[in-house]
């Protein structure tokens, strides 16, 4: 069984430009066993080695099968299959925008880097539109070195009521 490793990288901050995002990027999981225990987002398994056969069920969204306006809850496991949320309800995040990481990163820190690069204005530029002390957090999701390998390209750059979890969003973003 194949499993497909993927990343993400947060921020947070409070909207004011004077003040730097303060950015928590979380440890991406091996598909091998590892002896350290791992308080990062678990490997999802399952998933097929053709990634664009997978078919989740209607409940759940693999990060790389997000589109913009999609909202959805983090699961509490913390692998990339997000719980698919009305965005009328109180959710975690909706999709601003998904890219398609370009070929030759040879790193996950690679792909790291490029997923925070290309979404930062999209997430900075819709936030600015967003009432006060509405999405105050950011959440980007991409794939590591094994999941960009087996071809998976997408990034999914999300808004969040916030990054701890604690305040969701309640109405889909301006």
């Amino acid at each position: 069984m194949l499993a497909v490793v993927f990343g993400i990288f947060a921020m947070s901050g409070d909207g004011d430009d004077d003040k730097k995002n303060r950015a928590t990027p979380s440890e991406s999981t091996d598909a091998s066993p590892s002896a350290t225990p791992d308080d990062g987002p678990t490997t999802p398994t399952g998933f097929p080695s053709d990634p664009a056969s997978a078919s989740p069920s209607e409940s759940t969204i693999p990060f790389y099968k997000l589109e913009v306006g999609d909202c959805y809850d983090l699961p509490a496991d913390g692998s990339g299959n997000n719980e698919a949320a009305s965005c009328d309800d109180a959710h975690d995040a909706e999709v601003v925008t998904v890219h398609q990481l370009r070929s030759g990163f040879t790193s996950s820190s690679e792909i790291k880097d490029e997923a925070a690069k290309i979404c930062k204005s999209d997430l900075e530029s819709k936030a600015a539109r967003q009432p006060a002390g509405t999405a105050e957090g950011t959440y980007v999701q991409f794939p590591n070195l094994k999941g960009y390998d087996l071809g998976i390209k997408n990034v999914s750059c999300s808004l969040m009521g916030n990054r701890s979890g604690t305040k969701k969003l309640h109405a889909p973003l301006s």
